[in-house]
């Protein structure tokens, strides 16, 4: 009996030792492997190479699970890494063991319904590792799919008693860089993601993130350090590496918060207003995470796979197509704005403030350009552009657009119902009328034609500006004339007071001796 208990316990051990094994998935071209295990805590961890080159190195899955009394609401940055201090009935990270372990190979052909491509292949080798933890009772499935071009890995909850409702209080799926590698980012923010992509070193995202924002009240990074999802990639060995996610349906959008001490990458999620990041009701699962790596940068734009992860659509769906003229209406009146504002310029170069009774001098607030004859022409003819009709459709005018001239000011105004309207109404005529064909017909069309003309190099404004050059020339010249003349005038003058000063020193001189002469001879009498 002894023995057989034994030999029950090495067989129990050898099967645990197996499951907890490191697993290994390989792409179908063998170039990419990945390779997953539990370590000593219980950790789910995997690791990817790409032709024998690091492209994560071992890096920890995870969630943590938000605890019902938890009331925090702020989206302030707080400090993630010390897990040891939470309720064990939020960890979702470790106390794993493994339950058992599913492989497939997929291999099929579809075709989007439009696209780059009539066909695109879905060729991957997936690995599926089913985790128990026995503190809390509680099992999820990681799945793997490793296609020619890249990862993709997902978290899933099967249905079960202990794990019904729950909401996600952070997600800490980790990817361990292999190096200080050069990446192309934007700023991790969750309101906007307009950024300019800013290109550097890892190490260096913390120290130009002040710069990489524009202070605006729209534009709020979460972190020094995070950036946000698609991030490029180049190691220093030729690879690069793409990291991003598929398949974003009832979920938060992730970004990435970067451990530039170690080079490590943590999904940091988008938080709603209490600063949740997920409601979840089992049977239910994650995002894909994607990890897109080649040699090759062309290969990560050609890449499939962000499709190939997104659901299947079954049954039948019906597709609403209707006509959006949002970015046209934005488009319209940020022309209008500018147009504006040309006139307050033209406004403040003429502006014009009459002479206080009794002064001959103008006034200092008086416009550069007051009276100018180009400016004139200028305004004169962009009148000319948005009275005359510029179409043969139904919208002939700007006023039947919703647009008209404040005749006070000269400015546009939008009347936003009456624009809606013809938009609605006749698109193609605001359309011909404000476009036409894009070479000699369209309002816009005909002042960018002007423009053109009136900067170039033979235009008005060079020739006002050379006019003005040339009278500035010839004031000099005539400056410099008036100067050296008067320089000559000065030198001969003092040239005349010198010689009438030896004179008069002459003279004195003959003047005394004279003089002395004379007494002499009186004297002698």
């Amino acid at each position: 009996m002894k023995k057989r208990k034994i030999l029950s316990l090495i067989a129990f051990l050898c099967i645990s030792f197996i499951a907890n094994a490191q697993q290994k998935l390989t792409s179908p071209d063998n170039n990419l492997v990945m390779t997953f295990q539990v370590d000593s805590k219980g950790a789910p961890t995997y690791e990817l190479t790409y032709k024998n080159k690091v492209v994560i190195k071992p890096s920890t899955l995870g969630l943590e699970l938000k605890k019902e009394d938890n009331t925090r609401t702020d989206f302030d940055w707080v400090d993630r890494r010390d897990l040891t201090k939470l309720d064990s009935k939020t960890n979702l990270y470790d106390g794993f063991e493994v339950k058992d372990i599913q492989t497939a190979t997929f291999d099929e052909t579809w075709q989007p319904v439009w696209g780059e491509e009539k066909e695109i292949r879905n060729h991957y080798n997936e690995l599926a590792v089913t985790l128990y933890q026995p503190m809390n009772d509680r099992s999820i499935v990681i799945r793997f799919r490793l296609f020619n071009d890249g990862l993709g890995f997902r978290y899933e909850f099967p249905q079960q008693k202990s794990l019904n409702y729950f909401v996600i209080k952070e997600e800490h799926s980790q990817f361990g860089m292999n190096g200080d590698h050069i990446a192309f980012w934007i700023p991790g923010d969750y309101d906007t993601q307009e950024y300019d992509y800013t290109i550097s070193r890892l190490s260096e995202i913390r120290g130009l993130m002040k710069e990489a924002i524009t202070p605006n009240s729209s534009q709020t990074p979460f972190s020094q350090t995070g950036v946000q999802t698609a991030l490029m990639m180049k190691t220093d060995d030729g690879l690069y590496i793409n990291l991003h996610e598929a398949a974003l349906v009832d979920y938060s959008c992730m970004h990435l918060n970067l451990d530039d001490k170690n080079m490590v990458f943590e999904s940091w999620l988008t938080p709603d207003a209490k600063g949740d990041k997920g409601y979840m009701q089992t049977p239910c699962n994650t995002p894909w995470r994607t990890i897109i790596v080649s040699d090759d940068a062309r290969n990560i734009l050609a890449s499939r796979i962000t499709l190939n992860l997104n659901d299947v659509t079954t049954g039948n769906q019906t597709l609403t197509i209707t006509t959006d003229n949002t970015k046209a209406t934005k488009a319209i009146n940020d022309w209008v704005t500018a147009y504006n504002s040309l006139q307050d310029t033209f406004s403040s170069l003429t502006k014009y403030t009459a002479v206080d009774a009794g002064s001959d001098a103008q006034n200092t607030s008086n416009g550069a350009l007051l009276g100018d004859s180009t400016l004139r022409t200028i305004q004169t003819q962009l009148r000319s552009v948005l009275n005359n009709p510029h179409t043969s459709s139904n919208i002939k005018t700007l006023a039947q657009a919703g647009i008209t001239t404040d005749p006070s000011t000269g400015k546009l105004e939008v009347d936003d119902d009456k624009l809606s309207a013809a938009m609605k109404n006749s698109a193609a005529g605001i359309k011909d009328l404000l476009i036409g064909d894009g070479k000699t017909s369209g309002i816009t069309t005909t002042v960018g034609t002007n423009l053109t003309g009136w900067l170039s190099s033979t235009g008005i404004i060079q020739a006002a500006k050379d006019g003005v050059s040339k009278t500035l020339n010839n004031l000099t010249k005539q400056y410099n004339a008036a100067s050296e003349r008067i320089d000559t005038m000065v030198a001969r003058y003092k040239e005349q007071f010198t010689q009438l000063d030896v004179m008069m020193n002459s003279l004195n001189s003959t003047s005394s001796y004279l003089t002395q002469q004379f007494e002499n001879t009186s004297s002698n009498k």
